[in-house]
């Protein structure tokens, strides 16, 4: 069967069941009657004498056993007060049994109930101010209450006798006295009346505070002004006068520092410059000509282009690796003398540096090492380009050649 087949089918056995079985489980439930209760009207004879009847039907109270109380050391206790007290009123006789009621009239008439008037809708009046909240006055505990002890009251002295005063009374005159008159002690007062002048004030005390209905907002603290530490005018003036001779020293030192360090460049570059000169006044004696008896067979020619001399710069760049050389060795510029044979090929023992700038003798030997392989090393050619092409007519031109190294290229002269 399709699938939708099965769907519908199921649905509308669904729907079937609940039509049929829907009234039954579904049906409403009968709410329980209200609990009623039957009321008969009484006159107001019947109801007094029904009240008079059951107060006498009531039971004289249980007679309450004494507690003893417990024994306690003895202690000391201040004089008694005399007090007055009334005499202990006889017991009650026991009451009589009381009468039968008399039976209740079975058809009693039920007068209407009077319905009150329905009181118009009081609506709340809004004050015009905002009335505090009254809050407890504290959070503790109340007390429990103290339990009731039996006391012994104390027998007073019947004795008739009078009592005679030990100091002398007084005689009143009329004239007025410089003494202030003496206060009499009064007598204690009894527990009722003690009991009743703390009453105002445990009334007072009980009555609840209002609490506020907005918070005041907190005062701000003034801030505290520093106080500005009162300095000595000389020891001010000493101070001001430390600080700006530290400062010329300083000063001066820092002049005298670059003063050191300008003059050691310039003795530098004046030696760079030097060598530079010596070499090129020693290419100048060897490219001489042969009257100064010189080589007479060394054939001078026409001098070499431009493009013969950067075709062996570039042979020379391609085999000079700078890669390997220090920081401090590729800033050196150094100058380098170079004797060839007919052939075009280098003399090694002729290879010499003539003269640095740039650095320290440890870079310059550095660099000359690595400019010294390029040139031995140019003859083959680097990077698969061939080596030197150097014309023989011209050898008297490049037989021997000064050579300049340095990091932003290399110049032949």
């Amino acid at each position: 069967m399709d699938k939708s087949q099965i769907l519908s089918g199921i649905g509308h056995t669904v729907a079937i069941l609940w039509v049929v079985l829907g009234d039954w489980l579904f049906a409403p439930r009968e709410l329980p009657p209200p609990d009623s209760v039957q009321v008969s009207m009484v006159s107001e004879a019947d109801l007094a004498a029904m009240q008079d009847a059951a107060a006498k039907s009531e039971k004289p109270p249980a007679e309450v056993p004494e507690v003893k109380p417990a024994k306690r050391p003895e202690v000391k206790a201040p004089e008694p007060v005399q007090t007055d007290l009334p005499p202990a009123e006889p017991a009650a006789a026991p009451a009589e049994p009381a009468a039968p009621l008399p039976p209740l009239p079975e058809d009693v008439p039920v007068a209407a109930q009077p319905q009150p008037d329905e009181a118009p809708p009081v609506e709340a009046q809004i004050a015009e101010e905002e009335q505090p909240i009254p809050v407890p006055t504290s959070s503790t505990k109340p007390k429990p209450r103290p339990a009731t002890r039996i006391t012994e009251v104390p027998v007073e002295d019947t004795n008739d006798t009078p009592e005679v005063a030990d100091q002398a009374t007084p005689e009143t005159t009329d004239q007025p006295t410089d003494q202030p008159p003496v206060e009499e002690d009064k007598p204690a007062a009894s527990p009722e009346e003690s009991a009743a002048m703390v009453a105002p004030e445990a009334e007072l005390t009980d009555a609840p505070e209002l609490a506020p209905t907005t918070s005041r907002r907190p005062q701000t603290r003034p801030a505290k002004q520093a106080e500005a530490p009162v300095e000595d005018p000389q020891v001010a003036a000493d101070a001001q006068a430390a600080k700006d001779a530290q400062a010329k020293a300083d000063a001066q030192a820092k002049a005298d520092a670059q003063a050191a360090e300008d003059a050691q460049a310039e003795a530098a570059a004046q030696a760079a410059q030097d060598a530079i000169d010596a070499a090129l006044a020693d290419a100048a004696a060897s490219d001489a000509p042969a009257q100064d008896g010189g080589q007479t067979d060394i054939p001078q020619g026409p001098p070499m282009t431009a493009g013969e001399r950067e075709g062996v710069r570039v042979a020379i760049n391609q085999c000079w690796n700078i890669g390997s050389l220090s920081t401090a060795a590729q800033r050196i510029k150094l100058v380098m003398r170079v004797e060839m044979t007919e052939e075009g090929t280098p003399i090694s023992d002729s290879i010499t540096m003539t003269g640095f700038e740039g650095g320290d003798e440890a870079a310059a030997q550095q660099a000359f090492e690595a400019a010294r392989r390029a040139v031995v090393r140019g003859v083959k050619g680097c990077g698969g380009k061939p080596g030197y092409d150097l014309d023989p007519a011209k050898y008297g031109e490049w037989n021997v050649m000064n050579l300049t190294f340095d990091a932003s290229g290399m110049r032949l002269r």
